[in-house]
């Protein structure tokens, strides 16, 4: 049976859930090579300086790394604990509401049964909801690998249960 997460639907042989931005990193080490420290499990204030520190400006592939324990790659247990965050926007007279789900790891996928590639620790999925003015759904972004790839799907295509989007997330590729 595929495993559902309150509104998204695992696929049944699925090894890598959700866990909270919290418990992700109670099990992660920060590398600033910048300077050559470490912090320990960090905390959002720890990261919140470290951004402070290099002036909120992006730094260069592997100056600042994040190691996430193995043992956490399967995610969070229970599930049910694990949140779904969610923002707000208002662009031109439409709202979007975007949820991100946060996993420790994704899994390989297969490439015509030669390759498995894709695989990595830490992984950010979201999906987008477009609402009118009058809170009118209108269409939803399901992002695949962030804002480039993925799907729209207009509303008279959104498929609901219970009064729910229907979200699938693909096996280790969420």
């Amino acid at each position: 049976f595929p495993v559902t997460f309150r509104c998204i639907t695992f696929h049944p042989q699925e090894k890598y859930f959700p866990v909270s931005a919290d418990f992700m990193l109670k099990n992660s080490t920060v590398k600033d090579f910048t300077d050559n420290k470490e912090i320990i499990h960090p905390t959002n204030r720890d990261l919140y300086n470290l951004s402070q520190k290099h002036n909120f400006t992006p730094l260069g592939d592997g100056q600042i790394v994040m190691s996430i324990d193995k043992l956490i790659y399967k995610g969070e247990i229970p599930i049910s604990n694990v949140p779904i965050y969610a923002i707000r926007r208002t662009v031109n007279n439409m709202i979007y509401l975007t949820y991100i789900i946060l996993f420790s790891y994704n899994g390989a996928y297969d490439i015509l049964g030669v390759k498995e590639a894709g695989q990595h620790p830490g992984d950010l999925e979201h999906y987008t909801v477009e609402l009118d003015m009058n809170e009118n759904l209108q269409r939803v972004f399901f992002a695949a690998h962030g804002n480039l790839d993925g799907k729209t799907v207009n509303a008279s295509d959104v498929r609901f249960e219970n009064g729910r989007i229907v979200v699938y997330s693909a096996l280790n590729g969420h």
